[in-house]
């Protein structure tokens, strides 16, 4: 995910950049925030740890800090919310 939002960032178009930025953010917070599926626990697959470890990485990398600096609030709150999970 890192990997594609680094070449984007290269790109000359602002606007684009932002959206997919945006898009991404929007799209892993939501998968992020899904309820768990015993099943898929047990298979060894959570699609909620591999969304927040995108979003990790994507305020870990300092070539997207300008990009990720808007969404600090709403990933806290996301983080905050995790701890309380059962799984």
């Amino acid at each position: 995910m890192v990997g594609i939002l680094l070449a984007n960032e290269e790109k000359g178009d602002d606007e684009g950049r932002g959206n997919v930025y945006a898009r991404a953010m929007h799209d892993l917070t939501k998968i992020a925030t899904k309820p768990v599926d015993e099943n898929a626990e047990q298979a060894g697959g959570l699609a909620q740890v591999h969304a927040l470890n995108c979003l990790k990485d994507m305020f870990k990398n300092s070539k997207l800090g300008k990009r990720s600096e808007a969404h600090v609030p709403e990933a806290l709150g996301l983080a905050a919310n995790c701890l309380s999970s059962e799984m």
